[in-house]
């Protein structure tokens, strides 16, 4: 997580006193999808190749 994500994250609990669990868990998705996507790019050569190939 970058920092001012989590500064963020940190002051938002503190704001609205709530937990960093009840925060945390919908919010997941959203700081799996990145991970997701660079892994997919990384992994699978197909999609890696595909926009060089369009330049053509």
């Amino acid at each position: 997580m970058l920092a001012p994500v989590g500064r963020t994250l940190l002051i938002g609990y503190s704001i609205g006193n709530v937990s960093v669990e009840e925060v945390a868990k919908p919010l997941l998705r959203f700081f799996a999808m990145p991970v997701l996507t660079v892994l997919l790019i990384a992994y699978v050569q197909k999609i890696t190749q595909f926009v060089p190939s369009l330049l053509r």
